[in-house]
């Protein structure tokens, strides 16, 4: 005969002291492993510093992207559409120098030259606004 397992019920004040799963080591190990300006495995963005970024708004227009922009935000591209996540490409970020270049320019357009998935989202987190262009997208000579 199989022993019968036997379960602790906690009260509500003792599973409050209980660590929630983003304070275990398994949330920054494995698939959840904090990969630094890219996508891990679990999906999760996150800045160049390391820090996650959340999704704002999907699928910005050229106009919104630019006025984000203006205001400071940063850019991060990823041209073949993959949405850089796991097993896609590697999205690089726009140095001071590029972003320069953009603000106060002409609002990005999409080309569709090769047909490959094409969308502008909104990023952020405490710290930052980020503008990410995936597949065909122009912008003030830089992208």
């Amino acid at each position: 005969m199989a022993k019968k397992r036997r379960f602790v019920r906690l009260s509500l004040a003792d599973l409050a002291k209980e660590p929630t799963w983003s304070e275990t080591p398994r949330s920054t190990s494995g698939r959840h492993r904090k990969t630094p300006g890219t996508v891990n495995a679990a999906g999760q963005f996150s800045d160049p510093h390391g820090l996650e970024l959340r999704l704002i708004t999907r699928d910005v227009t050229g106009a919104v992207a630019q006025r984000l922009v203006d205001a400071g935000a940063l850019v991060v591209v990823e041209e073949c559409g993959c949405g850089a996540g796991p097993g896609g490409c590697t999205p690089w970020w726009l140095d001071d120098d590029q972003l320069r270049k953009l603000r106060g320019g002409a609002a990005p357009w999409v080309t569709g030259r090769n047909q490959a998935p094409t969308w502008i989202d909104q990023w952020g987190n405490d710290d930052h606004v980020v503008v990410f262009a995936h597949g065909e997208v122009c912008w003030g000579g830089v992208l």
